[in-house]
């Protein structure tokens, strides 16, 4: 790939955040601004929050809250 890094905005885009929280990612060590890395992080922030809609899902079926 000719450029895999992103820009700040870029990356804020891609996974729909603030820069700052961008910044803060990287400065943390969670993410680099390498596409395939926020590509990565992205799809696994989407798997846990699929996963706890469906426990509280499952979770209001068990109580009869009728959803």
């Amino acid at each position: 790939m000719p450029n895999d890094c992103l820009t700040l905005a870029e990356a804020a885009e891609l996974l729909n955040v603030s820069r700052p929280y961008i910044l803060r990612l990287v400065e943390e060590g969670t993410v680099s601004l390498a596409r395939s890395d926020l590509t990565r992080y992205k799809d696994e922030h989407t798997k846990a929050t699929q996963k706890a809609l469906q426990l509280l899902a499952d979770q209001a079926q068990e109580l009869d809250m009728g959803y």
